[in-house]
This record gives C-alpha cells, sequence and structure tokens, in this order.
C-alpha cells in the first residue's frame, strides 16, 4: 500500500522486488497515476478527505473497509493461503488494522503515521479501532507476527508510536529502527521511508538489510 508521495518509481521498485523473489503482488491505487509525484496541493485535498482520517486517534481511516474487501477478494482467488499486507507511511497503520482479518499472515507497518498530531496522545495512537485492535491482538497471541520499521529520528513517524506498537503488539513482534542520521551511510536527519524515499540498494546498506529482512518475512509466512 503507497504512501504519500503516491505510487512512485521507488514503491513500484520494491514491488518488483518482492515479485522477483516469487511472491505474486498487488498495488492498490488510492490516488495519482503510477509512477508519479503527488502535489502539496493534493496534501491539501487529502486533508478533507472523508477516506482517510488524518488525524482521527481511536478509529481507522474508511479507505480500510474497501482494502478489506480487496483482501477478501484475493484470499478467494488464491485458495485461501492467506496474504501479506505491506503499509507505507500514511497507510503503515492500515496492516496493523489489517492483522484483525483471518486472511492477512504478514503484516508490515512500515513507518506509520496516522495520526497525525503534535500531542502526547497523538503521537502514541496507533489510529485503529478498539475492535480492530483487540482482533488484531488477539491473533497476534495465536502466533501472526506483526512487523514495524521505522528510522530513529522519524518525527513524523515518532517514536511513542512504535513504544506502543511494540507493546500492544509484544506476543509477536519485530521491529526494525535504523538510526538516523548516520553520515556514513548517507542517511540524512529526516530520513523517513525506509522501503522507498531513504532506501538505499548498496551491500550491507542497513535499509538493504531491511528490505531483505522483509522479502525474508513474507516469504517465510507465505510459503
Amino acid at each position: 500500500m503507497h504512501e504519500l508521495p503516491g505510487m512512485t518509481p521507488q514503491f513500484i521498485g520494491l514491488a518488483r522486488t518482492i515479485a522477483e523473489a516469487g511472491l505474486t503482488v498487488h498495488l492498490p491505487l488510492f490516488f495519482g497515476e503510477p509512477g508519479e509525484r503527488s502535489t502539496v496541493l493534493f496534501l491539501a485535498r487529502l486533508c478533507i478527505s472523508r477516506e482517510f482520517c488524518l488525524f482521527a486517534q481511536r478509529g481507522g481511516s474508511p479507505i480500510v473497509d474497501w482494502l478489506r474487501a480487496y483482501g477478501r477478494e484475493i484470499f478467494a482467488k488464491n485458495g485461501g493461503k492467506g496474504i501479506g499486507v505491506i503499509g507505507l507511511c500514511l497507510t503503515g497503520n492500515f496492516a496493523i488494522t489489517l492483522l484483525a482479518d483471518t486472511f492477512t499472515l504478514a503484516p508490515v507497518a512500515g513507518e506509520p503515521s496516522l495520526p497525525f498530531g503534535i500531542t502526547a496522545a497523538a503521537r502514541a495512537s496507533m489510529a485503529v479501532s478498539d475492535d480492530d485492535l483487540a482482533r488484531a491482538q488477539a491473533r497476534n497471541k495465536a502466533g501472526v507476527p506483526l512487523m514495524c520499521l521505522r528510522f530513529s529520528n522519524d518525527s513524523i513517524s515518532p517514536p511513542e508510536r512504535f513504544a506502543a506498537i511494540a507493546a500492544a503488539f509484544a506476543a509477536n513482534f519485530e521491529g526494525i529502527v535504523i538510526p538516523s542520521p548516520d553520515a556514513g551511510w548517507g542517511i540524512p536527519a529526516n530520513a523517513h521511508a525506509v522501503l522507498t524515499e531513504n532506501f538505499s540498494d548498496a551491500d550491507e546498506h542497513p535499509t538493504r538489510h531491511a528490505r531483505d529482512r522483509v522479502v525474508a518475512f513474507l516469504k517465510e509466512r507465505l510459503g
């Protein structure tokens, strides 16, 4: 599930890498055009969108209902083998919400950024409804792991949120936090997108290790 700039070339590159590992990849397009970046004006429009709740702390975005239906369709077409879901930035917390559904076997929350806000409550919130959170936690305790990624200095996906997610899914949680800034690896202080915008394919680069671990996680869980 692509992030705020849209279905960028970097995002499509991530999808191709996963497909080359032998997995079938679906790319739902939420806005914009494939291969293009959305403008600042679009961000203003998104703020008043009914599909994305950018500031709700205890409720999900309505577009997740569509994603659930899409997930069920994929699940049925692949013979009920289960699917993985990767959310990034704007869609990061969607992976947490979809963990509540039985078809989700490999959820990955990349730098979850909702809800936006500067209050302590907002920074620690997951933007997941109480019902979805309870069901997701039950499945986590039953053996479905949750993976979460972020850069250490990322203010868009704050450490308080990562800590809250880690605590809520402590039964089966895998967290990856990449130090930022890191001049040695060329990681800036404002690094945010682990798998796309700030990703480097250089050997031994921390983001390369993170991407490889995500691919391995998907293959381990989905076969």
